[in-house]
C-alpha cells in the first residue's frame, strides 16, 4: 500500500507543498504542487496509482485514503457525502478520507473540499502519512482472436454495441441515419451507464445545448431520440466472450450465454463495466460458488427459512433487510457505524424493526467466513475495539456494497491496451483489429478529452466508418437531418 507523506515548504511569492510518496517497493518520489492543490491532482498528475471510478463525482469512493494522527488537521472536515460513500468501504476507519477529482467546491458545493491549506511550519515528513490503497499495474494485453464455428443460431444484427451508457445510445442513432440495426449489451438492467447508475440526480452541465441535465435526464433524452430505430438491448448481461468467424464476422457470446452475430462490434464500456464490491474475505469464492454469498436478490422465495446476513448502510441492504424479514428465519444487518445514507423512510422502518426483535443490528465489519465444503455456516463480524470477532450464524451473506467498474471480459479480446484504455486513430475510431471500434471513454489518443460531447463526436465518425463494412456496396450519400426528406422519414418527423 503507497504511503504519502506531506512536508510543507513554501513563501510568499509561491506557497508550494512537497508530497513525499513512498510506494510498496521502497520507491519514493518528492512530489511538488503549488499549495490548494487537492492530492488527487498531484498524485494523478505525477502518475502515481490513485483510482477515481466515478470521475470526481463522489460516487465510488475509490479514491479512499488514511491520514494518520497530527497529519488530519490540515484538510477540511468531511462532509456527509463523502462520510455516506466511506461507509460503504471494508477497511474504512476514523482516519479515512475521499480525495476524489479536482472540481472547484464553488461549482459543486457537494464535493469535499480536501485540498491542503497554506499554514507554513505546519507539518513535518513524520507528522502526516497518507495510505492510499492500491491498484496493480495495468496489464498490455495482446491476444489473438478465437476463430469458432457457430454451433447455436445467433441473433444476426448489424452492429454489436458493448455498453448502453450515452455514448453507446447516442451511437444507435447515428449509426440508425444509416440504416444500420444496433443490439447493446450492458451488464446493468438498466441503459444510461454511469450517469444513471452513479449520479443519475446530479447535475451536469456541459451538453449541448442543455444548460443543466442530470445523468437520468439525459439518458431519457437519448432512449427517445433513438426510439424510431428500434435498437435491440440485452440488459444484465456481460460481454464475455468475441470469437472471429471465418466469414470475416463476429460472434460475441454474453454471460447469459445469448450469442450475437455481426460485422462490426462498437465498444462503448466507459471504464469497463459494473460489478458489485467483494469483501476481501479468505475463501469467499467458495462461499460465491455455493450461493452463501449472494451479491443481489434473483428469487425472493429462495431466501424463504434462510438466517441471512446483510452487510451494507445504503438503500439496497436496507430495502432487503425490511424485504426479507417476513420469509427468512432471522435477519442480520451488519454495517460499521450506526448511521446509514438510505432512504429516511427505510431507516425508520428497519429501527423499528430491530426495537421489535425481528431484525439483529450489528455494528462492526466483516471478517470472515467459516463453513464446511463450500457451505457457509458463521459470518464473522468485528466491532471496533473488540479484540475478537464474533460469529453470527447464517446460511446466506448478501453484501451490498454498492458497483465498481471493472474492464472484465474485454481485456481478453486481443485488443492492444494502453493503461486499460483502447488505443484508436481519430479518422475512424477502429482499434488495433480492423471492424472493432471503441468511443467514449473507454478509448485512448493523442490529445483525448474524458467528456460526454467528445464521445458523440467519435460515434458520428465510427458510423459512417462502419457504414463501409457493413455494405461496402453502398457509397453514403452525407445529408442533413433539417434537409433530408428520407432522414426526416427515419425520424417519423416528415
Amino acid at each position: 500500500m503507497p504511503i504519502y507523506e506531506t512536508d510543507r515548504h513554501e513563501s510568499a511569492q509561491d506557497a508550494v507543498f512537497t508530497t513525499l510518496a513512498v510506494l510498496p517497493n521502497g520507491d519514493s518520489y518528492a512530489l511538488q504542487a503549488p499549495a490548494g492543490w487537492r492530492l488527487m491532482e498531484v498524485l494523478r498528475d505525477y502518475g502515481l496509482p490513485i483510482k477515481a471510478e466515478c470521475g470526481g463525482a463522489c460516487s465510488c469512493a475509490s479514491c479512499h485514503i488514511h491520514i494518520a494522527g497530527s497529519g488530519r488537521a490540515p484538510l477540511h472536515a468531511p462532509e456527509d457525502e463523502e462520510l455516506d460513500r466511506l461507509a460503504e468501504l471494508f477497511d474504512a476507519d476514523d482516519s479515512s478520507r475521499q480525495i476524489p477529482d479536482p472540481e472547484p467546491a464553488s461549482h459543486s458545493p457537494k464535493t469535499p473540499r480536501l485540498t491542503i491549506r497554506p499554514d507554513p511550519g505546519r507539518l513535518s515528513p513524520a507528522a502526516s502519512s497518507i495510505a492510499l490503497a492500491h491498484n496493480p499495474p495495468y496489464l498490455r494485453a495482446e491476444l489473438s482472436f478465437r476463430r469458432a464455428t457457430v454451433m447455436t443460431d445467433p441473433q444476426k444484427t448489424d452492429i454489436i454495441i458493448i455498453g448502453a451508457g450515452p455514448c453507446g445510445l447516442f451511437a444507435v442513432f447515428e449509426l440508425g441515419l444509416l440504416d444500420l440495426r444496433c443490439h447493446l449489451v450492458d451488464i446493468l438492467d438498466k441503459p444510461g451507464g454511469q450517469c444513471a447508475e452513479l449520479y443519475p440526480e446530479k447535475p451536469l452541465y456541459d451538453i449541448p445545448a442543455l444548460p443543466v441535465c442530470t445523468g437520468q435526464e439525459l439518458t431519457d433524452r437519448l432512449m427517445e431520440q433513438i426510439a424510431p430505430f428500434g435498437p435491440v438491448f440485452h440488459y444484465g448481461q456481460m460481454a464475455e466472450a468475441l470469437e472471429k468467424l471465418d466469414d470475416g464476422t463476429w460472434l460475441l457470446t454474453t454471460s447469459d450465454g445469448v450469442k450475437l452475430n455481426a460485422p462490426v462490434v462498437v465498444i462503448a464500456a466507459g471504464g469497463g463495466s459494473f460489478v458489485p464490491k467483494r469483501p476481501p474475505l479468505a475463501d469467499i469464492d467458495d462461499y460465491e460458488a455455493s450461493g452463501g454469498v449472494q451479491y443481489a436478490v434473483r428469487r425472493r422465495d429462495a431466501l424463504a427459512g434462510k438466517k441471512l446476513v446483510i452487510a451494507g448502510g445504503g438503500d439496497s441492504a436496507l430495502d432487503w433487510t425490511v424485504n426479507l424479514v417476513d420469509i427468512a428465519e432471522s435477519v442480520t444487518l451488519v454495517h460499521r457505524r450506526d448511521d446509514f445514507r438510505a432512504a429516511p423512510d427505510t431507516v425508520a422502518k428497519m429501527r423499528a424493526l430491530v426495537e421489535e426483535g425481528r431484525v439483529t443490528l450489528q455494528i462492526g465489519q466483516l471478517k470472515g467466513l467459516e463453513g464446511d465444503n463450500g457451505t457457509l455456516g458463521r459470518v464473522l463480524v468485528q466491532a471496533a475495539g473488540d479484540d475478537e470477532p464474533t460469529a453470527l450464524d447464517a446460511d446466506v451473506l448478501l453484501p451490498f456494497y454498492g458497483l465498481t467498474m471493472k474492464l472484465g471480459p474485454i481485456a481478453e479480446f486481443g485488443l492492444n491496451l494502453e493503461e486499460n484504455l483502447i488505443p484508436v486513430d481519430t479518422e475512424r475510431f477502429e482499434t488495433s483489429e480492423p471492424s472493432i471500434f471503441a468511443i467514449g471513454d473507454i478509448n485512448h489518443y493523442p490529445g483525448k478529452l474524458k467528456l460526454i460531447l467528445s464521445g458523440f463526436h467519435e460515434a458520428a465518425l465510427m458510423a459512417h466508418a462502419a457504414h463501409g463494412i457493413v455494405h461496402p456496396e453502398k457509397k453514403i450519400r452525407f445529408q442533413y437531418t433539417t434537409s433530408s426528406s428520407s432522414l426526416q422519414q427515419k425520424l417519423g418527423v416528415a
